[in-house]
Order: C-alpha cells, then sequence, then structure tokens
C-alpha cells in the first residue's frame, strides 16, 4: 500500500470517527441535556467536513505533482 492511499484511508477512517462523536454527543446531549455535549456534536460535525475539505486538496496536490 503506497504512502498516498494509506494517507486517503486514514483521512476516510478519521471522517467517519468525527461524525460518529458528532452522533454521540448530540444523543448524550438529548440524554443527559448537558452543554459540553451540545457544544461537541457541531464542532466535531465541521472538523470531519474540514478533513474531507483537507483531503480533496490532498487529492488535487498529489495530481499537480504527478504521483500515483
Amino acid at each position: 500500500m503506497s504512502l498516498k492511499t494509506f494517507h486517503v484511508l486514514f483521512i476516510c477512517v478519521a471522517v467517519l470517527l468525527c461524525w460518529g462523536f458528532a452522533y454521540w454527543c448530540i444523543a448524550a446531549d438529548a440524554a443527559a441535556g448537558n452543554a459540553c455535549y451540545g457544544a461537541g456534536g457541531p464542532v466535531a460535525f465541521l472538523c470531519g467536513l474540514g478533513l474531507i475539505l483537507y483531503g480533496f486538496k490532498f487529492l488535487q496536490r498529489m495530481r499537480s505533482m504527478n504521483i500515483r
């Protein structure tokens, strides 16, 4: 497995973990009513979106450098 493939796979797993954590925070906020959970959910979701943007930028950079 190339380093590029590993990097893209790692980003995908990180996005899934961020969104899973966001879901857990929102569910915990509904159950417990703790403000920290309510704030953590949207922040984790935005981090997942940021990782997706980073992944696209990474792939564009690799294509421009002709790295397969």
